[in-house]
């Protein structure tokens, strides 16, 4: 029972990024959370992600929506950004 437990705890305290996800005619969004980790620190990761999704289209990226959150007591930190690529 222990080790299932640790298991449990472990998997939880993982970092989880989504990959960009179409979220209408040419907009895109990606999330990432991960625990002792500041949203704001997520959301350049997110950045980074976007740039080079983009950069594969040769194209540069335009925000739309931003949102973040640091972490807290039994809370991960967590980042979402959606953007669109723009030439």
């Amino acid at each position: 029972m222990k080790s299932l437990v640790f298991v449990v705890a472990l998997l939880g305290a993982c970092a989880s990024t989504s990959g960009p996800v179409s979220t209408g005619p040419n907009t895109y969004m990606v999330a990432k959370s991960a625990p002792a980790t500041s949203g704001g620190e997520l959301k350049a990761d997110l950045y980074l992600i976007a740039r080079d999704f983009c950069s594969w289209k040769n194209e540069q990226i335009v925000t739309v929506k931003t949102a973040s959150s640091d972490p807290g007591f039994a809370r991960k930190g967590n980042a979402e950004l959606e953007f669109r690529c723009s030439k």
